[in-house]
């Protein structure tokens, strides 16, 4: 703990998630005051999607979502007609993961998280994860983030990241403009 220039400062986030325990810090305070946007993705409530628009479904399989986050725990609990499994996209090479992918049975949905680097350390964007895992699933792809929208994803229950940013910049225009950071809050 290095003293800040800045410590009576409110602090103004957005995307904070609540899978790497930052939402909880934030939602403490720590004597700060703070408000703005936190990042809440839906796996079941895109599954929900999936499953209105693929009704012969019987596997779930997600893919890319980081060590600490277990959404296939999650819709196995929420979903137990359905055999829900991990594909470790972070652990595998994209050799692997493709490998994976084209081995998916029929009946099938995959729930995409993006990732950024494979097993190997090789690094993708937003658009190239999407892409790899969407060319090379034999199964249709859902995700949770908007920005896999336009790169073969079906659809789902979607994050906006931009949408976040704004209300964000608005939040931090309403505090300059006098109102408390705490009259605002956390918003999800």
């Amino acid at each position: 703990d290095r003293p800040s220039l800045f410590t009576k400062a409110p602090i103004i986030v957005s995307g904070a998630n609540d899978h790497r325990d930052s939402s909880r810090y934030l939602q403490s305070g720590h004597g700060r005051e703070i408000a703005g946007v936190l990042e809440t993705f839906d796996p079941i409530g895109t599954i929900n999607v999936a499953l209105a628009l693929q009704p012969q479904t019987k596997n779930i399989v997600t893919v890319g979502e980081i060590d600490d986050v277990d959404y296939a725990s999650a819709i196995a609990a929420s979903h137990p007609q359905l055999r829900v499994w991990r594909i470790p996209a972070q652990q595998l090479s994209a050799d692997e993961l493709a490998l994976q992918l084209r081995k998916l049975p029929a009946d099938t949905v995959v729930l995409f998280s993006v990732f950024t680097s494979d097993g190997n350390k090789r690094l993708f964007t937003i658009q190239q994860s999407t892409q790899f895992v969407t060319q090379q699933s034999t199964a249709p792809v859902y995700s949770l983030n908007k920005n896999a929208l336009g790169f073969g994803i079906v659809g789902g229950k979607l994050i906006d990241g931009f949408l976040h940013g704004h209300t964000a910049g608005e939040i931090a225009a309403a505090v300059i403009g006098g109102k408390k950071p705490a009259e605002i809050g956390l918003l999800k």
